[in-house]
């Protein structure tokens, strides 16, 4: 009780020095984005403390916090329609155009206590929580674990997250009358995992020593960076073959391959750079200090920057490589203290990051009558998914029970879908298209939230409750023995 009463006036102290820096931006009505925002936060950590009370995982209660405010008319997220429609004079392609860019709309009105949550203020710290969990991760990445299990990791990315995909679009082109493009375009929305779901439940079993002896926790976080790669490039082609010109299609096809080399390559090079920047000859505070802020800003810097160059996804998979990479060479010490940093970051971001794509879900696109079909289509593919997922598994010397877990582990789907969903809808509106196009494009938006609204939750609460049960805890030597294959 003393804890809550102290963080609820730390809440309040926060906003108290906001407002008076601020000054409207802070304080409820029509230019109030940081009181929204702040709404939405505290909102989150409360429904967090809440779900810790019941034993659910906390991100639970702030996504359903976000929604809720959202949805009775608390904060409002003005739609990145509202700003296109405004300016459909711009007709550049919007495969490019920066999340940041999108829904940053200042003239819509809102009746709402907080006025608009700036769609471009929530993308914007939704990313810097995805890079403080990124970089936690990296730090805790088992490289013996990576050296051995390298195909697998490779397997777990590619075959569910295609295999979804496909499954998908023959089902949204059967059920929906999508053409087979666009029913890839809904095909890699719908697959990609969320890591911003996926790292910080396995980060939690990790730390309680679940999975640990044969390395489970660093095999899906691994693999979860390269899916969402892979999902994003092939949403991209996808989306090329619908409005693209040939040279534009191209540049899409590439676009995975060069993220996958960019990533890894761009954060292997800042990591080496890492090893020597700080020197390690500096006192311990200050060598400490130095290398939080060091990944901290090479993390937002590889986050932000990609967008601006329009290869998004290699932004995360070079955080994750970069603070990998970096901490291989760092004294144990060092590396720890750096981790408990980004542990407590993350402490406080994580409200920040699920109270905000909470509020991104408007539940008025869920209204239409092809819901049914699609939430058909989304479980079958979710099924194929499983099982996919459990055989890309084989020969790593996994129990049936381990083997079910990293299925249901390879369930939650959030960030990439409130990223992406809504760029068919934005395109077409952008380019002038057909209203055939434009109906589609708020079908695959609707179904994007969808997604968010059925396995955010239901993944995170399946991760949490089948971890401890399905996984050996510790360094049990009957695990380790049996954890002996190549990982081919």
């Amino acid at each position: 009780r003393g804890r809550l009463l102290t963080r609820i006036l730390l809440c309040i102290l926060a906003w108290s020095a906001l407002a008076t820096v601020t000054g409207k931006l802070a304080l409820p009505g029509p230019e109030g984005y940081l009181f929204g925002i702040s709404v939405v936060i505290a909102a989150a950590a409360l429904g967090g403390y809440l779900m810790r009370l019941v034993r659910l995982p906390p991100l639970l209660g702030m996504l359903l916090a976000g929604f809720l405010l959202r949805n009775v008319g608390v904060v409002d997220v003005p739609s990145a329609v509202i700003a296109l429609t405004m300016n459909t004079s711009n007709s550049s392609n919007v495969t490019n155009m920066s999340i940041l860019d999108m829904g940053n709309s200042s003239s819509s009105s809102s009746s709402s206590l907080t006025s608009n949550l700036r769609t471009s203020w929530s993308s914007a710290l939704r990313s810097v929580a995805l890079v403080i969990i990124l970089i936690r991760a990296g730090l805790g990445l088992d490289p013996a674990v990576l050296k051995k299990a390298k195909y697998v990791i490779l397997r777990l990315a590619f075959l569910p997250c295609l295999v979804e995909a496909s499954i998908d679009a023959v089902f949204a082109v059967v059920l929906l009358d999508f053409s087979w493009a666009w029913g890839y375009i809904l095909g890699f929305v719908i697959a990609a995992v969320s890591p911003a779901v996926v790292v910080p439940s396995l980060l939690g079993l990790q730390d309680r020593g679940f999975g640990v002896a044969k390395g489970i926790p660093t095999l899906v976080i691994a693999a979860a960076s390269f899916d969402d790669v892979i999902a994003i490039s092939g949403f991209g082609i996808a989306l090329g073959l619908v409005f693209s010109t040939g040279g534009s299609l191209a540049l899409n096809i590439l676009r995975g391959p060069l993220e996958l080399i960019g990533g890894i390559g761009g954060g292997t090079l800042v990591g080496i750079v890492a090893w020597y920047i700080p020197s390690s000859d500096k006192s311990g505070g200050h060598r400490y200090r130095n290398r939080i802020m060091f990944l901290l800003l090479g993390g937002l810097t590889a986050v932000f920057g990609t967008r601006l160059v329009h290869f998004t996804g290699a932004g995360a998979l070079g955080t994750l490589v970069m603070a990998f990479v970096a901490g291989r060479k760092w004294p144990d010490e060092d590396r720890k203290q750096v981790a408990r940093a980004f542990a407590l970051m993350w402490h406080l971001a994580q409200p920040m990051l699920f109270g905000l794509i909470g509020a991104e879900i408007d539940s008025t696109t869920l209204g239409e009558d092809f819901v049914g079909k699609a939430i058909g289509i989304l479980w079958i593919g979710m099924l194929f998914r499983v099982i996919v997922s459990a055989l890309s598994v084989t020969r790593y010397g996994l129990t049936l029970k381990e083997k079910l877990f990293v299925a249901l582990a390879w369930l939650p789907k959030a960030t990439v879908q409130a990223a992406i969903g809504s760029l068919a809808l934005d395109t077409a509106t952008q380019q002038g298209g057909t209203p055939e196009q434009i109906r589609l494009g708020k079908m695959v938006l609707t179904i994007a939230v969808l997604v968010i609204v059925f396995t955010a939750p239901v993944g995170s609460i399946a991760i949490s409750l089948s971890g401890p049960r399905l996984l050996i805890q510790g360094q049990d030597a009957s695990a380790t023995d049996e954890f002996s294959h190549d990982g081919t």
